[in-house]
């Protein structure tokens, strides 16, 4: 009968430390008197009475946990199995109760950051249109920006409820200000957006390590942030908006602009937690 020897190699222990801790660690059991050979002797080894199981937890370090299990063949009888533990972050409490759940803001990351991007306007840095003149004709003037936006980054890990919950808000625009965690987002309705959000379960779907972009609107020079959008009547017979849309530097908002709101909108408290 096949009998199992956990932690059998002294000093086969090892391990990986960070700045929370151990984030690694690899145990050495050994499996003896077994009978068969080839694969099968692999395969019965993993299946001892005893063994570690894939998802199963370390005996002595919390949030520690079985993802792989090696085994070897170290003598005609006998098989070495290498288990690989790795740090789990917990789930937030009480993910999976509800939709809204009630998870702690402490159990997820936050980075944020600022890049530069490009972006095409019809106005000046006082937010004024640009008006061009030919011939005695005018027209808007399109001109390249390269202007700030912000990311917003959000990693953690829940359960699958609420990782299926949190992906339903890709490509949502904010309905209004809202808090992520202790981090509060004051720049007001269609201002930012879910821009992208990825999961992976590394125990058959029980729980999710997620990233979560949420991608904020461009700053303009003239300090609008939003991701509503205008729509221009164009004149198909010259190409360009007519003459009748432009007073000045005024825009006649009854001759052919149209103000297009950024849909779909969601509220995005609790999103999160």
């Amino acid at each position: 009968m096949a009998t199992l020897v956990k932690d059998f190699v002294k000093g086969r222990i090892s391990g990986t430390e960070d700045e929370k801790g151990w984030s690694r660690i690899t145990r050495s059991h050994l499996v003896h008197h077994l009978t068969s050979t080839g694969t099968a002797k692999l395969d019965d080894a993993l299946a001892v009475e005893g063994m570690d199981e894939i998802g199963d937890e370390h005996p002595d370090i919390a949030n520690m946990y079985v993802v792989s299990r090696d085994p070897e063949s170290v003598a005609l009888d006998a098989v070495e199995v290498r288990i690989q533990y790795e740090r789990r972050d917990p789930v937030y409490p009480g993910a999976d109760d509800d939709e809204s759940g009630a998870g702690n803001p402490d159990y997820f990351e936050i980075s944020d950051d600022t890049r530069i991007v490009t972006v095409e306007t019809t106005k000046d840095h006082n937010g004024n249109r640009i008006i061009v003149e030919y011939d005695g004709k005018k027209q808007y003037g399109r001109v390249t920006r390269h202007v700030p936006t912000r990311s917003v980054v959000i990693r953690g890990r829940v359960g699958s409820a609420k990782r299926d919950y949190i992906a339903g808000y890709t490509g949502f625009y904010n309905q209004a200000n809202f808090t992520i965690g202790h981090k509060t987002f004051t720049d007001g309705a269609r201002t930012w957006r879910v821009e992208s959000f990825v999961s992976i379960s590394r125990d058959g779907g029980l729980t999710y390590d997620f990233t979560c972009e949420l991608l904020r609107a461009p700053l303009m020079p003239w300090g609008q942030i939003s991701y509503d959008e205008e729509a221009i009547y164009v004149d198909p017979e010259t190409g360009h908006p007519p003459d009748g849309l432009i007073n000045g530097n005024a825009v006649v908002q009854a001759l052919g602009i149209v103000p297009i709101l950024a849909m779909p909108i969601r509220v995005f408290d609790g999103m999160f937690t």
